[in-house]
């Protein structure tokens, strides 16, 4: 959890759990989303965890997206104007 790469299955499961903690922006859209998706139906929470397999496999093939820190923080506030 240095920035480097995780090199094993293992590191990448350790990395992919405590990068929320890392970050205190991503621990809060987390917290949300469950909030919201506890309330809602099986689409919402297939289509979240299918978002964030999509994002997970775009980053593996080198794909990043610019301004992603402000794309998260935007996040956040939306979903806590949805909550």
């Amino acid at each position: 959890m240095d920035g480097a790469p995780p090199s094993t299955a293992a590191q990448g499961v350790l990395s992919g759990i405590a990068h929320p903690v890392i970050g205190p922006d991503h621990l809060l859209f987390l917290v949300v989303a469950g909030l919201l998706m506890a309330s809602t139906r099986l689409p919402t929470t297939a289509l979240f965890v299918g978002m964030s397999a999509l994002g997970s496999a775009l980053h593996l093939y080198g794909f990043s997206l610019p301004w992603s820190d402000g794309l998260t923080a935007a996040t956040v506030t939306i979903a806590g104007l949805l909550l």
